[in-house]
This record gives C-alpha cells, structure tokens and sequence, in this order.
C-alpha cells in the first residue's frame, strides 16, 4: 500500500521527488550508458549418464551449453539510493537495470521515506549494491554480485585503477570479511557504504552488466571460482586438508523448508558417516573451512548449499520439495567446481515449504553416491 501511495503521490505531485524519488520509466543501464569493454564467457556443461538420467525427470533440465556476455558500462549523472540500492537517472525520472532485470517498477525498488541528495566528487565509483530487501542474502551475495569483483579486478583494464566500490549499508558480517580480503588484495580498492537515508548523486558510475540468458549465476567459470575461494580461504588464512568429510546440511532451525520428517531421514546419513551440520550456528571462517574439506555434501535445498564452492570435486545430494525441483542452480555448481550429482524429490510443501520425503529413495542415492 505504501509502495502504490508513493507511486501515485510521485506522479501528482513532482515537487515530492526532491525528497523521495521515484521513476516511474525503466531501462536497461547498457542501452543508456557508454559501454567501455566486453567480453563473452562460454561453457559447456557436461554431465555423467547417471546425471543425465536424472535431468530428465527434472521440470528444468541444465542446459548443454551457457553464455555469458559481460559489460563494462558507464553512466554519467546517475544516483545511487542508500535505502533500495537501485540506480536512477533522477533528473529523468528513469530507473535502470542490468539485462537479467524486468523492464517494470516494482515494489521494492523505492521506498516511502525521505533522503537526504549528497553530490559526491569525481571518482572511479563502481556500483557493487543488492536490493535492500535481499542485499545481505548469502547466495545472492556470492554468486550474484561477488563474481563481478573478480571481472572487474581481473578481466576489465579499469580493474587497477583507483576504485571506490559501493556497497550496502551495514552488510553482514561475512560481507565485511570479504571486502575487508578484497581490499588487501587491491590496494587501488576501497569500499564505502551508502548510508540509508542519503542518496548519492555521482558525476559518472561503474556498473558491471553480466548478461546470462540459460541460466542462474552458479555456473560460473573456472577461474571465477578459484579468485572466489581463494579470496575466502587464504584471507582466513585456511589451507583444507584434503577432502574426507561428509556433511549433512539440517535445516532444523530454518524458518521455511524443513524436512518434517529428517528424524527417520537423518540416521541413513549418520549410518555413511555423514556429520549433521547448521551452518547459521557457525561463524563465516568456521563454515569455509568445514567444507573447504568436504568430499560429499548433502541436505535440503536451502542457501546452505552454496557451501558447494569450497569443495572442488565433490559428491552432491540434495532432497527437494516438489515445488522447488525446478530450482537447478546447485545442480550447476557441483558441475562448476568439477563434482558429481544426484537429487530426491520428496512431497509437495506446506505453506512454510516444509516437507517429507520418503527414506528409500535416500537409501538409494546414498548407494549412487558410492562412497568408500
């Protein structure tokens, strides 16, 4: 309601915008900016006829092959708001997004609050912001926005050049980590918070677009992962052992998602050796260096499986509810880090996503994943 009040407040009464903006138009960033490099990702993905056989009882098979097209754009005059992170031309009235974006207002791309305008000088500022809602979610943090560092660190010549990289502000703990490792990496960098009750009007903006039209961000190249471990596990000063650990991701103390009945499911796991894990009961390097040393990982779908990423070469199971079997993306990050993987869809969820599966079927994958 509030949202819908704005939106038409902001079309009654223009004066309102200097207070609280809002766009009412949408545009992608590459058609209004000056693109200043390019550069095109391909793969293949390659799957074991056992994998194969599995996709075909997917609602949303991997493709065989992926592109990503990724630009390096410029945008002159724009602002940046601390409390939605979106970018705007506010001078237009115009919103704009990468192409992995809609081409529509939605509700939570302005909010009903004022701001205050800071004219920030002249800088390399790059846009490095998450949706206010969602900016602080650890799946989105690492496989949306975080491969854009290494793209912008590694694959565009800006990339040592000095950088001011804007992010969220008051980013979790784990995010302060990463920037803080980043930075020591690149002394050209520095990260500065947009504060959420300014918005910052900057005389030019980096914004990184990586356009992927086959699928979600977790089947990212090679290299894109290894600058991302590295970046985690030498920045903990880690060095895993190698693998030999078999983790059991629970989601006892998840809000949405629970396997109601993980009481028949989970001694079949603790019978392969299997240690039940809950990574929210863990500290960032604690996780990290668990599974940088995992040789099998297992549980319900849920963002704990982004741990995926630590662990090169790793067996993979995981157990959905019906209505998420569509949602591939860890089925491509275990093929990304050169691993093996199997799935069990269980019933329908409830409202919360809450779930049963049937403990044959876990007998069966257990035996697929033919662990010493």
């Amino acid at each position: 309601m509030r949202f819908k009040a704005l939106e038409y407040a902001s079309h009654k009464f223009p004066a309102l915008g200097r207070s609280i903006p809002f766009a009412h138009d949408v545009r992608f960033a590459i058609d209004v900016g000056q693109t200043v490099q390019t550069f095109t990702e391909e793969q293949d993905v390659v799957l074991t006829p056992a994998e194969s056989e599995l996709a075909q009882r997917l609602p949303n098979p991997p493709r065989p092959h992926v592109r990503r097209d990724i630009a390096l754009l410029r945008l002159e005059n724009v602002t940046v708001l601390g409390n939605t992170g979106r970018v705007i031309d506010e001078a237009r009235g115009v919103l704009l997004r990468s192409r992995l974006e809609v081409l529509a207002v939605e509700v939570n791309d302005f909010r009903a609050e004022t701001s205050r305008a800071v004219a920030m000088p002249p800088a390399n500022y790059v846009y490095f912001m998450g949706e206010h809602s969602g900016h602080a979610h650890f799946f989105h943090f690492l496989f949306d926005r975080l491969p854009r560092l290494f793209y912008l660190l590694e694959r565009f010549s800006l990339g040592r050049e000095p950088l001011v990289i804007l992010s969220n502000e008051n980013p979790p703990a784990f995010q302060r980590d990463i920037f803080g490792f980043v930075a020591a990496g690149y002394p050209n960098v520095q990260f500065r918070k947009v504060p959420r009750r300014e918005r910052w009007r900057l005389p030019h903006l980096l914004f990184i677009d990586d356009y992927n039209t086959t699928t979600r961000a977790t089947f990212l190249a090679p290299e894109t992962l290894a600058w991302m471990r590295a970046r985690i596990l030498e920045g903990y000063g880690l060095r895993p052992k190698a693998p030999h650990r078999r983790l059991y991701i629970n989601r006892g103390d998840a809000r949405k998602r629970r396997l109601l009945n993980e009481g028949e499911v989970w001694p079949l796991f603790a019978a392969n050796r299997f240690d039940s894990v809950s990574a929210a009961n863990l500290s960032f390097r604690e996780q990290a260096a668990m599974f940088s040393e995992a040789e099998a990982i297992a549980g319900p779908h849920g963002a704990g499986l982004s741990h995926i990423l630590f662990a090169p070469g790793v067996k993979t199971l995981e157990i959905f509810p019906l209505e998420k079997a569509f949602d591939i993306d860890y089925l491509y990050l275990t093929k990304a880090v050169g691993g093996t993987y199997d799935a069990v869809i269980g019933a329908r969820g409830n409202r919360l996503g809450h779930f049963r599966i049937d403990p044959a079927e876990i007998v069966e994958a257990l035996e697929r994943l033919t662990l010493p």
